[in-house]
């Protein structure tokens, strides 16, 4: 089963590049233009990993990313940025923070970091009715990993999905 990866940017641009890159390495990609579009779309269906660009619209990629974690704690959502000053986006609601570059090479090995690190959450923890499970699947691409969380790599709602 293919994994399902939210893209939340306001350039149409990125959203349509990034989806190309993503659904060729095997995911299904849902672009959205901003935050709200991006919490609207979580009532709806249920994603693996929530990609935000940070500055956008209405919602920014942090305050999107604040109210994701306070309804979906365990959903991995990583903050896609253009701006070098990445370090001031340190959040703890923000899993990992990556920049923008041509080659989405960092961006895949976050995907696959956060990923794997939820499908061992999930075998490990015990789980909820009502939970959205995926399996573990084998990813194409490697795990970049730094040991630490959040990383950073350079280069009124419904009720919402759970998630274990």
């Amino acid at each position: 089963m293919k994994r399902t990866i939210l893209l939340a940017d306001d350039q149409r641009g990125i959203r349509q590049f990034c989806k190309q890159e993503l659904e060729s390495a095997g995911f299904r990609v849902v672009p959205v233009e901003d935050g709200d579009e991006a919490l609207d779309t979580l009532e709806s269906i249920v994603v693996d990993l929530v990609i935000l660009d940070e500055h956008m619209p209405r919602c920014s990629g942090r305050e999107a990313a604040r109210q994701i974690k306070q309804l979906l704690p365990n959903l991995p959502v990583i903050l896609f940025t253009a701006d070098p000053l990445y370090e001031r986006y340190r959040r703890p609601w923000i899993d990992a923070v990556v920049t923008k570059s041509e080659d989405l090479a960092l961006l895949q090995g976050e995907i696959a970091r956060l990923l794997a690190s939820a499908a061992d959450n999930e075998r490990g923890a015990p789980t909820r009715a009502g939970t959205a499970a995926s399996g573990a699947d084998e990813l194409a691409f490697p795990v970049a990993s730094d040991g630490g969380s959040p990383s950073v790599v350079r280069g009124s709602r419904e009720r919402r999905p759970t998630y274990a």
